[in-house]
């Protein structure tokens, strides 16, 4: 009897069963489901069921194997991790006897797009030149290019016969965000403290504005993420900028062992924000991640103030004044 997480897949390939070429992608249990096949990944298989914007990921666990409407499959299989020179890298297995190492970023229908070791460039291995990716976990797919469906674009799930405890599929889960929120905070960060709303253009490209609070009043920000991956993981290059509202404000202090109690209002002042952003994955079913940022705060002008009441305490003011090295950390949550 089937478990309820396969029906759930069942359901997707009943929905999407009036593709005429779609591709097919076998779970385990015996399920195939219909969709477009967007790429093979470390995490698992990302497909569009409908033809829809949004995707989803069959994870990792469960695949059996991807079969393209134009006869080429790929079969996943798990084996030992990469040892000797190898360990704690990927390879792609070349037609002609090499090993390319790197890290394997996905597969696609062009072929296998890999990032060099120790470089930043990505690169493609065209599909017919590929036998095997060998995932430095032990995660394989062994590309065959003169497979053909046997039963191409079925209408019903086909019944293999079934494991004496099947496997249930995980629930889809997403890749990248496409509106997110975070929580951030620290020293000179975009917000102060506060929360901004992130959308996900690209695979590579994150904007964001956001509002929060710090010493010098109100902060409102705009900003770009360049990941050099796919966000909204991993590292970034990030440029914003930040609105410092000023006001009225008590500066407390203590001077000559007496508290002493200023009132000030400080003028707006902007400040341009370079920064090194990093994310860590916690839950990707929910793109959720922890991440931290550290850079430069360049300020456009002088802060200006004026004491209203009180004892001067120019030194604290000059202290609470926007601009300098920025540190910050924050945890974000995709939305959509």
């Amino acid at each position: 009897m089937l478990s309820r997480g396969l029906w759930s897949w069942i359901g997707v390939l009943l929905l999407s069963s009036g593709l005429a070429s779609a591709d097919l992608i076998e779970v385990v249990g015996g399920v195939q489901v219909e969709g477009e096949v967007l790429a093979l990944t470390n995490r698992g298989v990302e497909y569009d069921p409908t033809g829809e914007v949004t995707f989803y990921v069959i994870p990792w666990h469960d695949l059996v194997a991807v079969r393209y409407a134009d006869g080429r499959a790929v079969h996943c299989e798990r084996r030992a991790p990469n040892a000797g020179p190898s360990a704690g890298s990927d390879l792609i297995e070349v037609r002609d006897g090499s090993l390319v190492q790197g890290l394997v970023l996905r597969v696609i229908a062009e072929g296998v797009e890999y990032d060099p070791a120790g470089e930043l460039t990505f690169y493609v291995i065209p599909w017919h030149d590929i036998l095997t990716v060998r995932y430095a976990d032990g995660k394989t797919l062994l590309f065959d290019r003169l497979a053909q469906r046997a039963n191409p674009a079925p209408t019903q799930p086909v019944a293999a016969a079934a494991p004496a405890v099947p496997k249930t599929p995980a629930e889809p889960v997403r890749l990248r965000d496409t509106l997110g929120l975070e929580a951030m905070f620290g020293w000179n960060s975009s917000v102060g403290g506060g929360v901004l709303l992130d959308l996900g253009l690209w695979d590579h490209l994150q904007l964001a504005a956001g509002l929060g609070t710090g010493m010098w009043g109100l902060r409102a920000t705009g900003l770009t993420r360049l990941f050099f991956r796919r966000q909204p993981y991993g590292a970034a290059l990030g440029f914003g900028y930040t609105y410092n509202g000023g006001g009225d404000t008590t500066v407390e202090s203590t001077v000559d062992d007496q508290n002493a109690t200023s009132n000030y209002t400080f003028d707006p002042v902007g400040t341009l924000n370079v920064f090194f952003h990093y994310a860590i994955d916690t839950n990707p079913t929910y793109t959720a991640r922890l991440f931290f940022e550290v850079g430069y705060a360049f300020r456009f002008g002088e802060a200006g103030y004026q004491l209203l009441h009180g004892e001067a305490l120019d030194d604290e003011v000059t202290f609470m004044q926007p601009g300098g090295v920025i540190l910050a950390a924050g945890f974000g949550l995709g939305l959509l």
